[in-house]
């Protein structure tokens, strides 16, 4: 990315148009709209630094050391070491993203491990979704049982009594 001196402008103009510039991302709605807005905001370049960045961060919160992360990216100590202070003392930006890409991550394999499950034809549950007609008497029955104990007061694993001793003498 080009240098530029953020002085030349005046303040007003610069929070003007950084806030222009966030308010852009916010009305971007879906994935396809974000990734094409990119495109034609930043070289492929740019777009390769400020995801190394990203990737340099969620590395050092795992604990890897600037080593590894140097050989693994091809990126110098001072960009590890930039990274390691927003990550330390920022405004917990790059936490928060990674924490949601997690989350997002483990959604996606949880649903790719849901659809390799092969579902069985004589799944119980299933059965009971299929036909709920089916199973109603006996889903009412353990209802008013468990209905018939609660007035009477009696513990359902012991059947003793417990209204006794709850009563004031």
């Amino acid at each position: 990315m080009a240098k530029f001196n953020p002085y030349v402008l005046s303040a007003k103009e610069r929070k003007r148009i950084v806030g222009q510039f966030f308010n852009a991302f916010s009305l971007l709605g879906n994935d396809a709209d974000i990734k094409n807005f990119f495109e034609d905001l930043l070289t492929e370049s740019e777009m390769i630094m400020l995801a190394r960045r990203l990737e340099i961060a969620r590395m050092l919160l795992q604990g890897i050391g600037y080593q590894k992360i140097r050989a693994s990216l091809k990126v110098g100590f001072d960009n590890i070491n930039a990274v390691n202070c927003w990550v330390r003392y920022g405004k917990m930006g790059y936490r928060t993203v990674l924490e949601k890409l997690e989350k997002l991550e483990k959604k996606k394999n949880a649903k790719k491990q849901n659809k390799t499950k092969k579902p069985s034809a004589f799944d119980w549950h299933d059965v009971k979704r299929k036909f709920p007609a089916h199973f109603w008497p006996k889903e009412l029955l353990k209802k008013l049982d468990m209905d018939v104990y609660d007035y009477l007061g009696k513990d359902k694993k012991t059947g003793k009594n417990t209204i006794a001793k709850n009563r004031p003498s």
